[in-house]
C-alpha cells in the first residue's frame, strides 16, 4: 500500500531537537523524504531539494518570517507552511506574512499530513485579493510586480504578495524576473500560466 506522502521532499526547520525529531519521523512513516534543519539560516541551502517547508515561526536569530522573505525572492518559490504557539489574532506579522497555511501549535503529525497533501494538491483558501488578482493577470511578458498589484487592487504590499503566493503556489501564475507591464521598471513579476489564460 503506498503511503500517503510517498516521495514528497519535505524539509523541517525547528529549533527544539525533539519536536524536530517527532515531525521527522512521524512524516518518514507515512513516506516522505524528510530533510531536517536546527535553524532557518541552515534550511537555506536545502530549499531547492525540497516541495515543501514546514517551518516554526520563533527560532532564535532568524525566524520563520524571515525564511519565508529568503524563500519567497527566488525564482523558484516553494510553499511554506508555518507552526506557531501564537494565533494569528495575537501577531500581527504573522497576521501579514503570506505563508500558505497557518497552523497552531500543538500540530498532531496526522493533521500536519493533511495539510502537505493539501497544499501540494491545490486545495487552499484563496483570498478575495487572489481571485481580483487572477482576474488582471495575463500571460508571460505581461506580468505584474508586487507594488503594482497592490495599487491596482488598493490592498498592502503584504496582502498583495500573499494573492500572488497563492496563485503561485496553487500553479495558476509563475513569478519570473522581468519588466512589469505597469510601471516598466525590471522587477521579479507575476504572470498566468499559459494552460490558465482564456481568450
Amino acid at each position: 500500500m503506498t503511503e500517503p506522502l510517498t516521495g514528497i521532499r519535505v524539509l523541517i526547520v525547528e529549533d527544539h531537537a525533539d519536536t524536530r525529531d517527532m515531525l521527522q519521523q512521524s512524516l518518514t512513516a507515512e513516506g516522505a523524504v524528510v530533510i531536517a534543519a536546527a535553524t532557518a539560516r541552515d534550511a537555506l541551502v536545502d530549499i531547492p531539494n525540497a516541495d515543501v517547508v514546514v517551518t516554526d515561526l520563533a527560532m532564535p536569530n532568524n525566524d520563520g518570517i524571515w525564511l519565508l522573505n529568503e524563500i519567497n525572492a527566488l525564482l523558484r518559490p516553494v510553499p511554506v507552511i508555518v507552526m506557531s504557539g501564537f494565533h494569528e489574532s495575537q501577531h500581527a506579522q504573522l497576521r501579514a506574512a503570506p505563508f500558505i497555511r497557518k497552523l497552531l501549535k500543538p500540530v498532531e503529525p496526522r493533521d500536519l499530513s493533511r495539510v502537505i497533501r493539501e497544499v501540494l494538491r491545490g486545495v487552499t483558501v484563496r483570498s478575495e485579493q487572489s481571485v481580483l488578482l487572477l482576474g488582471l493577470l495575463k500571460p508571460e511578458s505581461e506580468g505584474l510586480c508586487i507594488e503594482c498589484v497592490s495599487v491596482l487592487l488598493r490592498c498592502s504590499p503584504a496582502e498583495s504578495l500573499k494573492a500572488t503566493k497563492e496563485l503561485i503556489s496553487n500553479g495558476y501564475a509563475i513569478g519570473e524576473r522581468g519588466p512589469c507591464a505597469r510601471c516598466f521598471e525590471n522587477r521579479l513579476v507575476t504572470c498566468l500560466r499559459r494552460s490558465w489564460w482564456k481568450l
